[in-house]
């Protein structure tokens, strides 16, 4: 994914399932406008702990594949409303701070 992905921070819906994405590039913290992100099969195993500076994010989907673990940073993000972290290969790590927001979570 290009760093310049960056410079789009009006930019409120990104979808880019099944694109062999491994990392998110530290320019997605300019994303402050971002409501809606499908990574869904994916190659990411960890997100990064600064995913909390996408302080407008309603709806994450991180569907399929290979993740691990989410941040506890997760947590102060007041806007999320929907996680989806079904059908991935391994038990992912859901922090309890996160559980018990009263977020959405599909497992």
């Amino acid at each position: 994914m290009p760093e310049s992905i960056g410079l789009l921070n009006s930019l409120e819906v990104l979808i880019m399932p099944n694109n062999n994405i491994t990392i998110l590039p530290e320019s997605f913290k300019k994303l402050s406008s971002l409501k809606k992100l499908d990574l869904s099969w994916n190659d990411i195993t960890i997100l990064p702990e600064w995913i909390n500076v996408l302080s407008s994010l309603e709806e994450l989907n991180l569907r399929g594949k290979k993740l691990l673990k989410l941040p506890h940073s997760m947590s102060s993000i007041q806007s999320l409303r929907s996680l989806n972290v079904s059908l991935n290969k391994v038990i992912i790590q859901i922090p309890e701070d996160l559980k018990n927001k009263g977020l959405h979570i599909i497992k």
